[in-house]
C-alpha cells in the first residue's frame, strides 16, 4: 500500500511520525488518540507493509517510528532489527496486540525505546510514550556528540604531547646548527668557499625550524607575542597575495564587517591562518569555483556545540573562509588537525597547515568550526575571542639605547647551548661568570665582588627548576636581570615571571640572542 499521509487538527509539522501498521482502523485509532493530545504538535504518517516501511526509515524524514508487531506475514522485530543495522538513528516503538512479555524483551535488546499494547493505549501513554522516546534519543546524542568531542580532544591533545616532545629535542639541535653556523660565517672571510657551505648549513637548519615552529603552535606550545589588531585590516593587506596564490580561474571574494572588535592575538599567526586556509581552499578547487572571506561579530550567550564543537560564552569576531570544492566526508573531516595528515600528492605539502591552524586558534583562547559536505564545499569558521582590555594598558615603552659592557653570569650545564652562548658573549667582548649548576650560581651572586647585570640560565635544571632560582637570585640581589633560555614553555608563563625576568626561546640566532640579551640589560637603564 502507497504511503499515506495524515495532518492532525492544529498540527505544524514539529514532530513527524510514522506508523507501519498493515490494519488501516489501527491508523485510525492512533489518529483519533493524536488528536485528542492537546497543544502538541504532531504529523502522522502511515505506510501498512515492511518494505514501504523500510523504504521510508531509509529516508530518515521522521522523529518516531511506530511499528506493528504483525505486519501481514511480516514480523515488527525483524522490520526493527534491519532499521537498527542500516544506522536508523530515531527512536523507534513497537505496537503490538498481544501482551507477551517475551516480545516486549526482544524488542528492548533489539533496540526499541518503548513497546506498547494496543488495548492499553490511551492519549496520554502513548503521548508519554513519544515523549519519552524522544527526549531519550536527544539524550543519547547528546552524550554521543559529548563523548565524539572528548576522543577527538585527547588524541588531539595526545599528538601535541607528542609533537611538543619532537620539537623540544630538534630545538636544541638546530639552535646549535644555527648558533654554530652563524659563527663559522662571521668568523670566515668573505672569499672563502667554506663560507657558502655554512650559509647553506644555516638555511636548512632555519627551514626545518619553521617545521619545529608548526608542531609547537599546534602543541599549544608556542611563545606568541600578542597585539591588538583588527582582522579586516590584515585581510586586506593580504588581499594582493592572496589573489595571486588563487589565480585567475577561481572567483574570489571578501566581504567584512565593520562592526567587528580588536582581537589580542599575533599577527604573524593570523596572517599565517588565513593564507594556510585560503590555500586549502584553492587546492580543494578541481577547475572553476569560489572562495570567499568572510568577517562578522558573534555574541554567544551561553555555551553551545555548534557541529561537534563547545563554544563557551563570550564576545567573538569570526573569520569565515569558505570554498565550492571537493568536500570532504566525515572520515577526512576527522583527521584534518593531525599533524602530517594529507590528502595531497606526495610532494605537494607535509600537512602541517591546518594542525597548525588548530593549535593556534587554541592558542589564543578560541574555537575552528569545519562544516564539509563532499562536492558541495567546505566552510572554515575560527571564533577569535574579543579581550575587553585597552590596547592603552598593554602598551610597554622601549628605549634600547644604552651603553658599557656588563658581566654576565651563565649558569652553564654542559650542553652545545650553553656552550654556544658563553662562545657567543665573549666574542662580545661581555664579562663572562660561568658556574656548573644553581647551587654555585648563587653562592656566585652573594660573594662576587663587583655587579652582576645578568643571569643566563636554562629554565629546566637539574633539581630545581628556573623560577625558583630566579626568585632565589633576587631574594638575594633584587637589581639582576635574568634571562630563561627555554623551547618548552607554557601559555602563561608571563603570569609567573618576575618583572626582572625574561625568557628567550629556541631556536635561536645569534642575532636574536644579541637583541635579547640587550632588552634585558637595558632595563637598567630605563625607569
Amino acid at each position: 500500500m502507497e504511503k499515506s499521509s495524515v495532518k492532525l487538527k492544529g498540527v505544524s509539522d514539529k514532530i513527524k511520525i510514522l506508523l507501519i501498521d498493515d490494519d488501516e482502523d489501527d491508523m485510525v485509532i492512533t489518529l483519533d488518540l493524536l488528536n485528542d493530545v492537546k497543544d502538541t504538535d504532531y504529523k502522522l504518517d502511515w505506510v501498512s507493509t515492511f518494505n514501504d516501511g523500510l523504504f521510508e526509515i531509509k529516508k530518515e524524514r521522521h522523529d518516531v517510528y511506530i511499528i506493528d508487531y504483525r505486519l501481514d506475514r511480516e514480523d515488527g522485530l525483524k522490520l526493527l532489527q534491519e532499521a537498527i543495522e542500516i544506522g536508523c538513528d530515531a527512536p523507534m516503538i513497537l505496537l503490538t496486540g498481544l501482551g507477551d512479555h517475551e516480545i516486549d524483551r526482544k524488542a528492548m535488546e533489539l533496540g526499541a525505546y518503548d513497546y506498547l499494547v494496543k488495548d492499553e493505549i490511551n492519549s496520554l501513554s502513548l503521548e508519554r510514550s513519544i515523549r519519552y522516546a524522544i527526549n531519550i534519543n536527544r539524550s543519547k546524542k547528546a552524550l554521543q556528540s559529548s563523548e565524539i568531542r572528548l576522543r577527538q580532544a585527547q588524541k588531539l591533545e595526545a599528538i601535541g604531547r607528542l609533537a611538543g616532545g619532537v620539537a623540544h629535542d630538534f630545538n636544541n639541535i638546530l639552535t646549535a646548527i644555527i648558533g654554530y653556523s652563524e659563527y663559522i660565517i662571521d668568523n670566515l672571510h668573505n672569499t672563502d668557499p667554506l663560507r657558502n657551505d655554512a650559509k647553506q648549513i644555516k638555511i636548512a637548519a632555519y627551514r626545518a625550524a619553521k617545521i619545529t615552529k608548526q608542531l609547537l603552535a599546534f602543541s599549544k606550545r608556542q611563545v606568541l607575542e600578542l597585539e591588538f589588531i583588527n582582522i579586516n585590516d590584515v585581510i586586506n593587506e593580504m588581499k594582493n597575495l592572496l589573489m595571486r596564490s588563487i589565480g585567475k580561474k577561481i572567483e574570489f571574494e571578501i566581504k567584512i564587517s565593520d562592526e567587528i572588535n580588536e582581537i589580542d592575538v599575533n599577527k604573524e599567526q593570523v596572517e599565517q591562518i588565513i593564507l594556510n586556509l585560503v590555500l586549502n581552499a584553492r587546492d580543494a578547487i578541481p577547475e572553476a569555483g569560489e572562495i570567499k572571506i568572510e568577517t562578522f561579530p558573534r555574541q554567544i550567550n551561553e555555551n553551545v556545540v555548534i557541529d561537534n564543537s563547545e563554544i563557551i560564552s563570550g564576545n567573538y569576531t569570526v573569520l569565515r573562509v569558505s570554498d565550492t570544492g571537493t568536500g570532504m566526508d566525515d572520515n577526512i573531516k576527522s583527521k584534518i588537525f593531525d599533524p602530517f595528515f594529507t590528502t595531497k600528492e606526495i610532494g605537494k605539502g607535509i600537512g602541517l597547515g591546518l594542525s597548525t591552524v588548530y593549535g593556534v586558534v587554541r592558542q589564543f583562547g578560541g574555537h575552528i568550526i569545519v562544516r564539509s559536505e563532499v562536492n558541495v564545499g567546505t566552510t572554515f569558521e575560527i571564533f577569535f575571542p574579543v579581550n575587553e582590555i585597552s590596547i592603552e594598558q598593554r602598551k610597554e615603552v622601549f628605549d634600547i639605547s644604552r651603553v658599557g659592557r656588563e658581566t654576565i653570569l651563565v649558569i652553564n650545564d654542559q650542553n652545545s647551548i650553553s656552550n654556544l652562548i658563553i662562545k657567543i658573549l665573549k666574542s662580545r667582548n661581555y664579562n663572562v661568570l660561568e658556574v656548573l649548576d644553581a647551587t654555585r650560581a648563587l653562592k656566585m651572586t652573594e660573594t662576587y665582588d663587583g655587579k652582576i647585570h645578568l643571569v643566563i640560565s636554562n629554565l629546566i635544571l637539574p633539581n630545581i627548576s628556573g623560577l625558583e632560582l630566579g626568585k632565589d637570585i633576587l631574594q638575594i640581589k633584587p637589581d639582576i636581570n635574568i634571562l630563561f633560555i627555554t623551547d618548552h614553555v607554557e601559555e602563561n608563563i608571563e603570569m609567573y615571571l618576575d618583572e626582572k625576568m625574561s625568557y628567550l626561546v629556541k631556536p635561536f640566532s645569534i642575532l636574536d640572542l644579541a637583541t635579547k640579551i640587550e632588552s634585558c640589560l637595558n632595563k637598567n637603564h630605563t625607569g
